[in-house]
């Protein structure tokens, strides 16, 4: 199907339409890809130097607060009361400036909404927060209260807070740690925690990660995050080793491509923080990365796909227009060579143009070459026709000679009773030769004849001849064509060898499978092989015209060669073996039409 003419017109202009447009897809959408992941980098980078900007903003008021608290001099009071510095305070002095300092960081916390509360440790447990004072309190093993004494100022992450005001007990914060220095000594007595709402932090952060990232996380250097209480980020465990070489790596910001265990790629857009080294890390997958671009190439993909579609519709239009009338040509053309002239001459025309004209043409070519080879036919068989009477009537007058010397001889002998018996078989002969409404005869009337003639030669050579007849009885009533045994039986006596041997002429008549075997054998003179070979070739000949204009010898033979080749063609076979001085044998081969006693002609094959 491939190679018919539409099947390459389709094939051709689907590719020249389809493929530059898949093409142009692939590389406008690989490009807008790049410059889609330059964009969205720039951006994500700007919002987290947004949001980078705004921490730090928040840390360093949160940083003047806490420098505030220890500058005070209320403050600075408390902890030498605390430190034993100022020993002259009595008890209820300092009962009286714990509620002022307590008063005090209540003020700074209400008059800053981003502070949640501030607290005053000292170094033996005793805590004054905006609310209340506590005592006995062992903070020393928490880690904020060992990172302020290591490290001085730090950050410590979300977590819950049990020196806040009652109704902030369950609320996360996120805390400043600065050292409680006592200005005087410059030794540190202690600690100020500032708290801050973690929503402060978090609510920013969760919007940025609703509007671009699947996730966006603010983590400390060992992978913690910092906005709530979820401990260690799942995705920072996925991609530890990472996470690692970002943390050591010198720059401040930029972006990492990760694949997961699942296959899924993913990009980690970092900043760096001044804040305690936190790290702001937005999450995306490529899929949500590319979102857009992948639904536009979809888009394109779908219309690539309705213009094939659109295109496969319209070339069959065309095409079918053009191939459609050489189709059929094509298939009247099969019919014609196969001989089928009416289903050539019929045509379906339904073409127009140039495709019209071709296919009319045609089937008026068919026309007339199938009136042209049915006149040839015709002239053909009665050509044959004429050939074949000419051949028969060429033996008759032969037969007729011959019998009247044995009859003129056999009355110069006066033989009377052989003359008679000569004369009744030659009378049933002459009845058979001239009825003339039929050259088809049976088996059985033409095998008659032959055994009336070999009457006719008994009576003359007498007991220097013998005849031997061997038939199929299956055989009678098989249709062949008239003469086919006596011409050959006369040529075998006529060349019969003239000594002392008798001869014997021995004539068989059998079936071969679906076909019918006449040998005639004779002890006489034979023919060379020469002889052999010319009679042969005048056997396969369809020159009938050389044996009507033979004057030479075997005459018989060559008569009834020509016509068995004029009726039967190519089914009949005939074979011959002849040696000089033994004899020769004679075999024909003549077909038999299955399911029927008639010998097979060459007009009815």
């Amino acid at each position: 199907m491939f190679y018919t003419l539409k099947s390459k017109m389709l094939f051709t202009f689907s590719l020249l339409l389809v493929v530059p447009f898949i093409t142009m897809v692939v590389i406008l959408s690989e490009q807008s890809k790049s410059s889609v992941e330059q964009i969205i980098t720039s951006s994500s980078a700007q919002t987290l130097e947004q949001y980078a900007g705004y921490v730090d903003m928040l840390s360093k008021q949160i940083e003047d607060i806490a420098f505030q608290v220890l500058g005070n001099e209320l403050s600075q009071q408390w902890i030498e009361s605390r430190s034993g510095t100022n020993r002259q305070l009595s008890q209820n002095e300092r009962y009286a400036l714990n509620a002022r300092v307590k008063d005090y960081i209540a003020q700074i916390a209400l008059s800053h909404s981003n502070i949640a509360s501030i607290s005053l440790h000292d170094s033996q447990g005793f805590v004054v927060g905006i609310d209340s004072v506590y005592e006995h309190v062992q903070y020393e093993s928490d880690d904020w209260y060992r990172l302020v004494k290591e490290n001085g100022p730090s950050w410590v992450g979300s977590h819950i807070d049990p020196y806040q005001p009652r109704h902030l007990y369950r609320e996360p914060v996120i805390s400043l740690v600065f050292p409680l220095v006592e200005l005087k000594t410059l030794t540190i007595q202690g600690a100020i925690k500032v708290n801050v709402y973690s929503s402060m932090i978090q609510q920013p952060l969760a919007k940025i990660g609703g509007n671009e990232w699947s996730t966006v996380r603010l983590v400390t250097p060992s992978g913690d995050t910092v906005t709530d209480l979820s401990g260690t980020a799942e995705e920072l465990l996925e991609h530890r080793s990472q996470f690692t070489a970002l943390v050591k790596d010198n720059e401040s910001k930029g972006v990492v491509q990760l694949e997961g265990n699942d296959g899924t790629v993913r990009y980690w857009f970092y900043r760096k923080l001044t804040i305690k080294d936190w790290i702001l890390i937005g999450e995306i997958t490529e899929k949500e990365l590319f979102h857009d671009i992948h639904a536009t190439r979809r888009t394109m993909l779908a219309i690539g796909g309705g213009v094939l579609l659109l295109t496969i519709v319209a070339v069959y239009w065309i095409s079918s227009g053009m191939t459609r009338p050489l189709s059929h040509l094509s298939k009247a053309m099969r019919k014609l060579e196969m001989g089928d002239f009416h289903a050539a001459e019929k045509l379906d025309i339904r073409g127009k143009g140039e495709a019209g004209y071709v296919l009319h043409a045609f089937a008026r070519m068919a026309g007339r070459l199938q009136r042209l080879i049915r006149d040839e036919f015709t002239l053909k068989l009665r050509k044959q026709d004429a050939e074949y009477k000419a051949l028969l009537m060429q033996v008759n007058p032969h037969f007729l000679y011959n019998t009247l010397e044995i009859i003129g001889g056999l009355a110069a002998q006066n033989k009377t009773e052989q003359l008679m018996d000569v004369t009744e078989s030659l009378g049933q002969m002459l009845r058979h030769s001239l009825k003339l409404d039929t050259d088809i005869v049976t088996v059985s009337e033409d095998m008659k004849h032959v055994r009336y003639y070999a009457k006719i030669m008994e009576c003359r050579f007498e007991d220097e001849i013998k005849f031997e007849i061997e038939e199929d009885a299956s055989l009678q009533r098989v249709r062949i064509i008239k003469f086919i045994l006596q011409p050959l039986v006369e040529n075998a006596v006529k060349y019969r060898r003239e000594d002392e041997v008798p001869a014997v002429v021995r004539i068989t008549v059998k079936r071969d499978k679906d076909s019918i075997i006449f040998i005639v054998e004779d002890n006489g003179k034979g023919m060379s092989a020469e002889q052999v070979h010319e009679i042969e070739s005048d056997a396969r000949s369809e020159d009938a015209a050389s044996v009507l204009g033979s004057a030479g010898r075997r005459i018989g033979l060559r008569n009834v060669l020509a016509r068995c080749r004029l009726y039967y063609g190519d089914l009949f076979k005939v074979q011959i073996r002849s040696d000089l001085g033994k004899g020769t044998t004679i075999c024909l081969r003549l077909p038999i039409s299955e399911g029927i006693d008639d010998v097979q002609s060459a007009a009815g094959r």
